[in-house]
């Protein structure tokens, strides 16, 4: 098995952890940014990256994010007269 594929490999796995819907539709984007992001012979995700990723799934799971947005942050909204 070549690093890349490895690699590749231990991020789906990480990846299996969101919701199926969400992967379905947003699985192959983050894998992509994912790789393209990877130094040149990188064989394991970085500890942070894998942190950041259980940390968002298990808060798509429990409701508390849809997408990536968090639920209990402030709403950005328009100024008046802004479209």
């Amino acid at each position: 098995m070549s690093e890349s594929a490895g690699l590749e490999r231990r991020y789906l796995r990480l990846l299996a952890c969101y919701p199926q819907a969400f992967r379905r539709e947003h699985e192959q984007e983050i894998l992509g940014v994912l790789m393209a992001g990877a130094d040149e012979g990188q064989q394991r995700p970085r500890p942070g990256e894998a942190l950041n990723l259980i940390k968002h799934a298990l808060w798509m799971r429990l409701g508390r994010s849809r997408g990536g947005i968090m639920m209990d942050e402030p709403r950005l909204t328009p100024l008046p007269g802004a479209v």
